[in-house]
């Protein structure tokens, strides 16, 4: 066999082996229980969605986006003091290449230039714009009529971590309702990830 032959074998054998590697990393795990409620900072999020278990879940591979299921950036109003803080978050749940629903947060001050700041750990529920896209690209915001918690349990601005737990109902302008229940979170301060 000619030394043209074996580099040849063996580049096609090196492609097929690239392009299953492909297809294995970019299959997604659909994690559908709670993560436990912790605060060290483990970089996760859950909740029930209408009764539904829903976690972040956006496939890492090699085209994909690597902030697709979680990015978090909580950082100082004004550097370099510590506080207060903006939050900006955004969690994607994917469900096949053209379905999935996401869910932002972030605190009001940031669209309004309200001073709706984080200062301290506590319920941050008014403080904060919410939004949810579903799979059928409908927009659901705060419900103003209705209650709800963003408790924030711990936050430790040196170590970079916020911890807590939420319960709200969001609206649609149709009048349809999301209802977010057992929510948990515990995230760094700037975290970019896929599942």
């Amino acid at each position: 066999m000619k030394f043209s032959a074996i580099l040849s074998a063996s580049f096609k054998i090196a492609c097929a082996v690239f392009i299953i590697s492909l297809f294995i990393i970019g299959c997604k795990k659909d994690n559908q229980s709670l993560p436990d409620i912790t605060e060290n900072g483990s970089n996760t999020v859950g909740f029930k969605l209408n009764g539904t278990t829903w976690v972040p879940n956006a496939g890492c591979h090699a085209f994909s986006n690597p902030c697709a299921a979680l990015t978090v950036d909580i950082s100082p109003f004004h550097p370099p003091d510590t506080f207060p803080l903006v939050i900006t978050m955004s969690f994607e749940k994917v469900f096949s290449q053209r379905s999935n629903e996401v869910l932002e947060i972030q605190t009001r001050g940031l669209l309004a230039n309200t001073g709706s700041y984080i200062y301290s750990a506590g319920n941050i529920y008014d403080s904060l714009h919410i939004i949810y896209l579903d799979t059928h690209s409908r927009r659901f915001e705060k419900d103003f009529s209705k209650t709800g918690t963003f408790l924030i349990t711990k936050l430790d601005a040196a170590a970079g971590i916020m911890s807590g737990t939420f319960d709200f109902t969001l609206i649609d302008g149709q009048g349809n309702v999301a209802t977010f229940s057992d929510g948990r979170f515990d995230l760094q301060f700037h975290v970019c990830k896929c599942y």
